[in-house]
């Protein structure tokens, strides 16, 4: 049964709020098609029920998106939300590059390391056996 226009769909209070029951539903009837069927809006295939399925923010929370009934959908969770999230992930990344090329911004692995601390001996452990040193122990001493 589908929802009325008039009624406003869930709005989280807050990012790490769980999404209730009644509202996955309610993206599930919004993706069924004329059969019945939940359709996975970035495949195209049929969302079985029992298979593995994630609630995607179509736009990222990341990039400004809102925890809403409206900006959720469902998904396959393996393999459409693995890749979509993989490619928003490298887009990010690229965009942010651009951005500190455009500004002159160095990022941390161009950036100049100082001398620091020398490095350290290696440390004695327990398979490693000590060595007896003359002169050492008391009873070397004459």
């Amino acid at each position: 049964m589908a929802r009325s226009r008039k009624s406003k769909g869930w709005v989280a209070k807050h990012d790490d709020q769980a999404i209730p029951e009644s509202v996955k539903r309610h993206i599930l009837e919004r993706q069924m098609n004329a059969d019945g069927e939940v359709i996975c809006p970035d495949c195209g295939n049929v969302i079985r029920p029992g298979h593995a399925k994630a609630f995607d923010h179509e736009i990222p929370l990341i990039d400004g998106g809102e925890h809403s009934e409206e900006n959720l959908r469902a998904i396959h969770e393996k393999p459409c939300h693995a890749i979509k999230t993989t490619k928003e992930a490298k887009a990010r990344t690229k965009a942010r590059s651009q951005f500190a090329a455009v500004h002159g911004i160095k990022s941390s692995k161009t950036k100049m390391r100082g001398a620091g601390f020398r490095r350290a001996d290696p440390q004695r452990t327990a398979t490693k056996p000590l060595t007896k040193r003359v002169g050492y122990f008391p009873e070397n001493a004459s």
